[in-house]
């Protein structure tokens, strides 16, 4: 039994745990999304908005605990732009002061306010406080609102809003136009105002009639004009009521019969056509490939769609401006025409997207003509003030051979356009299953990568960095794998590009260099030493400004002296913009990393970078040595590399290492750092631990 001083407080106890469920239901049925972290940067408190929000696939509960990193990492992809989405947590998270209604974009377009508030007990930090409320239909009723002043005020139809008693509340621009009268001169007044005593009591009658029964009235009337001259407008007046069905305003709005004639042609118009380009649109393209598929059918014939791209419009567009991007488009449009038979049909679908109908052609015949108009569109194109070249890519899809319908056949036009980009651009490409299966497989791969550390399916392997002349183990070299669902590993050959391309190579980066230093201190911990640990990072990492920092950051959190780690940076990571890459590298070496560049030789690396670049080892690239052993001539190219590196006082570690002959070599030529298979191939943290040196003295400090 517990003694009496413990059962007097189990009451309390009790009461205190019902207050803290209680709490917690209140705060999981909040619209706003929670997430506590203690003083310690780990996860104290997260509610279900927070998780929604984010789409988190895992509960409130499982969340406490985390570390801030390592919640950094599954919110990522909860951001628009995760990149810049998380430079900016870091960022508020370091500076440690108050963020009030910062507006964020959140994966899907949803529109998002923070707040972060750093919560202080005796002017020490008790945590930290996020709050995420979403304003998206907030900010999409404003938008509404500003879109439809702005139509109100812009329309070129006279517009007046009066109350239930027909007394004038607002009156826009085309209004004051019509009419002689100044806002100011109306409001306040009834629309009888504008009487011309043209019309009998009984026209007016049958007016209040119609809007009291069905809510609109339409027709002719007469109004004077404040010179007195009288003018015939075609009038349109709604009633509006509020929720509870009492009658609130009339809207009235007043066209001139010839105008309202045009207008209504011009509506006509704009629904079928480019107003730009005056060519045929979307809805009518493909109004016209449904009846050419008709007409093919009954004739046994083929036909083809084709899907025009331009390759350089945005660049031109963002640089030279929306005029000449606009007259751009206007000159493609005329040369696309003249190049078709008077049967063809040539549309603009939206932006610099174009597309064409053939019909009762060939493939040979569509293929001609897939190659006139990209050469035709890869010439000069004359401006107004200036010459341009812009090129196109163009994919085909044949009728009936890659689809029997519109839509069809415009989408597989579109997945050849995109794989004649691949191929470099300015170039067509013809629709073919195999190419379907590999953008599926593509897509597939993208939506894949974006959950790969989320559920856990990247994988790092370890490779040694050895001494050539006395075999020790000087270093090692994390490689990351991606192993899909059903057991399949992936090289990073096969989807770092594609991180790349999608935005999510920063969290994958993070993840690498983060887990990296967690296994550095679990090997520490067991008696083993890590001399150092050689980091590989993208081109496009290398472009974030903040890289050094987040190193900096993420090596001081585990611990670890920043001098026992490498930036692996491959050569055209640096040429991309070698002003921007100096200062980067610079940034690096001030946080007391050493930077290699990997893959040496076969970039575009001068000598003259090489000298004003900041940076430490050269990895020599496998190609090198891959024939050593047969090739005198690659054994001298060998040297003179080494030879450089000397006068440039770089390190050097040769790659690809596989046989003891290529060992030999790289001794007598006085390499003293090597890297391969004859050491070991990549593998696990676990079996690395066979080739790690001994710390006999205990655990290496960090």
């Amino acid at each position: 039994m517990l003694p009496t001083e413990f059962r007097d407080l189990a009451p309390a106890r009790s009461q205190f745990l019902a207050a803290s469920a209680r709490l917690s239901t209140i705060l999981d049925k909040l619209h706003s999304g929670l997430l506590v972290l203690d003083c310690h940067g780990h996860v104290e408190f997260t509610n279900l908005a927070f998780c929604e929000q984010f789409h988190l696939q895992r509960t409130p509960a499982s969340l406490q605990g985390l570390s801030g990193q390592q919640m950094l990492s599954l919110l990522g992809g909860g951001f628009a732009d995760p990149p810049a989405a998380l430079l900016r947590l870091q960022a508020i998270m370091a500076a440690d002061q108050p963020v009030d209604a910062e507006e964020v974009v959140l994966r899907g377009g949803a529109v998002a306010e923070r707040d972060f508030i750093p919560m202080r007990v005796d002017g020490r930090s008790a945590g930290h406080l996020w709050v995420y409320r979403d304003v998206t239909r907030q900010r999409q009723a404003e938008a509404q609102m500003r879109l439809t002043a702005r139509l109100f005020d812009r329309t070129g139809e006279s517009v007046v809003i009066t109350d239930a008693d027909h007394v004038i509340q607002v009156v826009n621009a085309a209004f004051e136009r019509d009419t002689g009268y100044a806002g100011h001169e109306v409001v306040g007044q009834r629309t009888a105002l504008l009487a011309s005593g043209q019309h009998a009591p009984a026209f007016f009658e049958e007016m209040r009639r119609a809007l009291a029964s069905r809510g609109w009235w339409q027709g002719e009337i007469w109004n004077r004009h404040r010179d007195g001259a009288l003018h015939l407008a075609f009038l349109s007046i709604n009633a509006v009521q509020d929720g509870q069905g009492t009658l609130q305003h009339y809207i009235g709005v007043y066209s001139d019969p010839g105008r309202y004639d045009a207008s209504q042609r011009r509506i006509e118009y704009l629904a079928t056509h480019d107003e730009l380009t005056g060519l045929p649109n979307r809805f009518l393209f493909n109004d016209r490939v449904r009846q050419a598929i008709c007409r093919a059918a009954e004739r046994k014939e083929s036909l083809a769609v084709m899907f025009v791209d331009l390759d350089e419009f945005k660049l031109i567009n963002d640089t030279l401006g929306h005029a000449v991007g606009d007259e751009l488009l206007q000159v493609i449009a005329q040369r696309l025409s003249g190049c078709l038979r008077g049967c063809d049909t040539v549309a603009r679908l939206g932006g610099d997207e174009f597309a064409v109908l053939v019909e009762h052609t060939s493939t040979a015949e569509a293929e001609a003509l897939a190659q006139r108009v990209v050469q035709l569109l890869g010439a000069p194109l004359a401006m107004s003030d200036r010459v341009l070249y812009v090129g196109a890519s163009l994919g085909v899809g044949m009728y009936p051979t890659n689809g029997r319908d519109s839509a069809t056949l415009l989408q597989v036009a579109d997945v050849a356009m995109y794989a004649a980009k691949a191929k470099g651009k300015r170039t067509y490409h013809f629709y073919t299953s195999e190419l379907q299966r590999a953008m599926d497989q593509q897509l597939h791969l993208e939506m894949g990568l974006r959950w790969a550390i989320e559920r856990d399916e990247l994988r790092l392997l370890y490779q040694p960095q050895v001494d050539v002349v006395t075999g020790e183990v000087v270093g090692v070299e994390p490689l990351v794998r991606w192993q899909r669902p059903g057991g399949a590993w992936l090289m990073p050959a096969a989807f770092i590009p594609v991180a790349e391309k999608n935005g999510l190579i920063d969290g994958i980066g993070l993840w690498v260099a983060r887990e990296a230093c967690r296994q550095v201190l679990a090997w520490q911990a067991d008696g083993y030493r890590v001399p150092r640990m050689s980091i590989n990072v993208s081109a496009a990492q290398f472009r974030h400004p903040g890289l050094a920092g987040l190193m900096a950051r993420l090596l001081a959190e585990h611990g670890l002296d920043p001098a026992r780690f490498v930036i692996e940076l491959t050569e055209s990571a640096l040429m991309a913009d070698p002003e921007s890459a100096h200062q980067q590298l610079r940034q690096i070496r001030q946080a007391g990393l050493r930077v290699s560049i990997d893959d040496f030789g076969t970039g575009h690396s001068s000598l003259a970078c090489l000298r004003r670049y900041p940076i430490d080892e050269l990895k020599i690239d496998r190609s090198f040595i891959a024939d050593l052993e047969h090739s005198s001539r690659d054994v001298e190219v060998l040297r003179s590399v080494l030879n450089l590196s000397r006068a440039l006082d770089l390190s050097v570690v040769v790659e690809g290492v596989e046989t003891r002959g290529q060992l030999a070599l790289l001794r007598e030529l006085g390499c003293t750092l090597a890297q391969g298979f004859l050491f070991s191939r990549p593998v696990s943290a676990e079996a690395a631990r066979r080739w790690l040196p001994r710390d006999l003295a205990g655990s290496d400090a960090a």
